[in-house]
């Protein structure tokens, strides 16, 4: 793909950015230009809390301690808590984790997960949409597994880039955005460095998750191409004006694609070609070998 500054692994297939940002300059980056709009997280949460939850209770046999890294403004960790759970957070976006802290009284650390100040073990580890954006997400996998106590869990969302739309897509798929998206996995790649890092997978699946349908992801990525006009896709601002023009054209094509909705979609699911990657796996038992 010209002007990609993806490299792709031969092996499994993941992509990573070529050269990786610096600890640096994405602390400043995740301080200053990037921002994730607090009301929209809160609804998209609000609709993904319950089958999360769901998840928990059929996942996690014993225990109520709970680690969620990248919580954002606290939002789920705050509807947990609300059902039984002794959550704690940790986020780097010093804006969202005040916000947490402050606003709804969570316990939230500021800052990476190795400087994090926290009490192990935990039963279980959630981290939505997060790894893709760390230097080294190999080494996040091992502190997490440390985190954990023996059966407990992790489960953990990312971008699939073996997904259909990513192929169809190319270099215009949303997930491809230096610098926030550093690496983009395949279902392979996270099996292994799962397995790698200590933990037995015991769910791999691909969803829509909070991406568009196809349809929609087509048509934005023909908007991305004209946009960019060679330079960085995402270097220019978006207008309230477009941001309205693009909800229409979400709901438009969400109505028009409902039956590709029954019918495709499961199929690609069944063949891990959704856009979004679910990984939940245990913790093996300290002392076992790793794979």
């Amino acid at each position: 793909m010209p002007g990609s500054p993806y490299v792709t692994c031969s092996i499994c297939g993941a992509k990573s950015l070529d050269p990786i940002p610096t600890e640096a300059y994405l602390s400043a980056y995740y301080n200053g230009v990037y921002t994730v709009p607090r009301e929209d997280l809160k609804k998209s949460y609000e609709k993904k809390a319950p089958r999360i939850l769901s998840e928990l209770r059929n996942n996690v046999a014993t225990g109520v301690r709970l680690l969620e890294i990248g919580c954002s403004y606290g939002f789920l960790l705050d509807y947990l808590r609300q059902h039984g759970w002794d959550v704690t957070g940790v986020e780097i976006d010093d804006r969202a984790a005040a916000f947490a802290r402050n606003d709804l009284s969570l316990n939230v650390h500021t800052g990476s997960l190795g400087k994090a100040r926290l009490s192990p073990p935990y039963d279980a580890i959630l981290s939505f949409d997060v790894i893709e954006h760390l230097r080294y997400p190999m080494d996040f996998l091992r502190q997490c597994r440390s985190l954990l106590r023996d059966n407990g869990i992790i489960i953990l969302t990312t971008a699939n880039v073996a997904s259909w739309i990513a192929k169809v897509t190319g270099q215009y798929w949303c997930w491809h955005s230096a610098p926030a998206h550093i690496h983009l996995p395949t279902p392979r790649a996270m099996e292994l460095a799962a397995a790698k890092s200590g933990f037995q997978v015991t769910t791999l699946r691909t969803e829509r998750g909070d991406a568009g349908n196809n349809l929609f992801e087509c048509i934005t990525a023909l908007g991305r191409r004209w946009r960019s006009q060679g330079s960085n896709v995402r270097s220019r601002p978006i207008s309230n004006g477009t941001r309205w023009l693009v909800r229409r054209v979400s709901a438009m094509t969400d109505i028009v694609y409902i039956p590709f909705a029954l019918t495709i979609d499961v199929w690609m699911a069944h063949r891990l070609l959704q856009p979004e990657l679910l990984l939940i796996a245990k913790a093996a038992k300290r002392g076992d070998s790793m794979q």
